[in-house]
């Protein structure tokens, strides 16, 4: 059971990484200051960190609900195709 620990760790580990680069580069390089899509990826940076933060929280004190709810909200994100 520890093992699968480690890796949903290393997992959400992963994904922070993932959307802090991917959000800088947006941010930073892409997005226009005056474009909506600059103003969304803002608004999303709280949320995704809010999940993110809930789900180390869930897994670290093996809370399955809310393991599971953040898992299927964070799920829709990763399967968008852009």
């Amino acid at each position: 059971m520890y093992q699968f620990y480690q890796i949903f760790i290393c997992l959400l580990k992963f994904d922070f990484f993932c959307f802090v680069g991917v959000t800088m580069q947006l941010l930073i390089v892409v997005l226009p200051t005056n474009s909506a899509e600059f103003g969304l990826t803002i608004a999303a940076i709280p949320v995704v960190l809010t999940l993110i933060a809930g789900c180390a929280y869930a897994v670290q004190r093996e809370i399955k609900w809310c393991d599971l709810c953040t898992l299927s909200s964070v799920s829709p994100a990763n399967l968008s195709p852009g």
